[in-house]
């Protein structure tokens, strides 16, 4: 059995995509490797010109940063834009939609702002991985995703899952039977940047 995923990335006037057509649908598996398929996909749409290349996403960056001391309060301000700039609502079936999108539409559910966020942080430089997780009461599907954050100076992986109302930087939800992480995204400047960050 097969679920629908569809991707929708909205093309304003005079914007094209070089990875993904406007908006496409195909089917991918039930369970953990639909799941899988559907985080792989959250990653491609973090390498689109509507991911952390878009002046759009830059712009929320920078709203969210300015004036903010680096490292740890970067990525508690890029969490706190997300949560109160972007509304959390729910999809008929499971759709995925641009960082860009998302800032463009204010709204999406977990896994759209778990890929804003990552966008917003790995244009600031930091590593982030997508984090999904099945509760106590339903313990063979991963229904949540979030995103971590990589901390520059401790190395730490903090949480942050900002559709919840009463979450901040380092909550995850009570009641989570088991989970999966997947490989990081971003970082600091590739090869050169962990050899110069290895240096210092």
């Amino acid at each position: 059995m097969y679920a629908h995923l569809a991707v929708k990335i909205p093309m304003w006037p005079g914007r094209q995509s070089a990875n993904f057509p406007p908006n496409y649908s195909e089917y991918i598996p039930d369970g953990d490797a639909g799941v899988s398929a559907t985080v792989a996909y959250m990653k491609r749409l973090l390498q689109t010109p509507q991911g952390i290349r878009s002046l759009t996403v830059r712009a929320a960056v920078a709203d969210a940063v300015r004036g903010v001391e680096r490292g740890q309060r970067e990525i508690d301000a890029v969490f706190y834009w997300v949560k109160n700039h972007i509304e959390f609502r729910g999809e008929y079936g499971e759709t995925l939609q641009s960082p860009e999108a998302t800032i463009n539409l204010g709204m999406g559910d977990c896994d759209d702002q778990s890929v804003l966020a990552a966008a917003m942080l790995n244009s600031l430089g930091f590593e982030t991985r997508f984090k999904t997780v099945a509760m106590r009461d339903s313990p063979d599907e991963l229904s949540h995703v979030y995103v971590e954050a990589r901390d520059k100076q401790s190395g730490q992986w903090i949480p942050l899952d900002p559709t919840v109302e009463r979450a901040y930087p380092g909550w995850e939800p009570e009641g989570i039977a088991r989970s999966e992480v997947y490989m990081p995204t971003g970082g600091n400047g590739g090869l050169l940047g962990r050899l110069f960050s290895f240096l210092r």
